[in-house]
């Protein structure tokens, strides 16, 4: 089992990398939130994870033991394989995926490429007792938007050309304690202008 490699940033795309290690080039695939924080020939640290199939040997990579994690109680889950996990951690990071399942957002977990409904209902299900949110800085827990204003605010923003994913991911950001529609939308795009 490869369970970490340290070495410099030979070759990066979006999700994966190739990283050196005295001299020999792993290929990594990695998420959207790992590739976000690397850079070319960056020295760094993945944690990773071996996976075995009968076609290939695949090595994944994350920035932190805590994705990590989630990404292996993510496999074990029926249906949910190697490809759709760092997928389901490209949409939304560890926070942001413990977020929708203690809130039941099923809405928001469908909008990810590959979850389907059932999919969707199996992960909250299967990983609620697996998952806690943390707190924001201001030591109180992220403001959870009510379900008829974010379709309100997911359709808006679908109608201004973002994609249903990525409208869903801004209106689970907002961290504005407020039910104003017209402060959310700005809270929201504010939000799609930081990604």
């Amino acid at each position: 089992m490869i369970a970490r490699l340290t070495g410099r940033i030979l070759e990066m795309e979006a999700g994966s990398v190739i990283l050196e290690v005295s001299g020999v080039g792993y290929e990594i695939e990695i998420s959207s939130t790992t590739y976000d924080n690397i850079s070319m020939d960056q020295t760094i640290t993945l944690h990773t994870q071996l996976v075995v199939r009968e076609d290939a040997h695949l090595l994944f990579g994350f920035g932190t033991s805590k994705e990590k994690s989630l990404f292996q109680s993510l496999i074990k889950i029926n249906g949910v394989g190697p490809k759709l996990a760092i997928g389901i951690l490209s949409g939304l990071n560890e926070n942001e995926f413990s977020l929708a399942i203690s809130e039941n957002n099923v809405r928001l977990l469908m909008s990810l490429p590959g979850v389907g409904k059932k999919t969707a209902e199996r992960l909250v299900i299967e990983m609620r007792d697996k998952v806690s949110v943390e707190e924001s800085p201001e030591g109180s827990e992220l403001k959870i938007v009510d379900q008829h204003i974010r379709t309100d605010l997911e359709a808006a923003l679908v109608g201004l050309g973002y994609k249903p994913h990525e409208a869903g991911l801004a209106v689970t950001r907002i961290k504005v304690d407020t039910d104003d529609i017209e402060t959310l939308l700005k809270a929201a795009l504010k939000e799609l202008g930081n990604r």
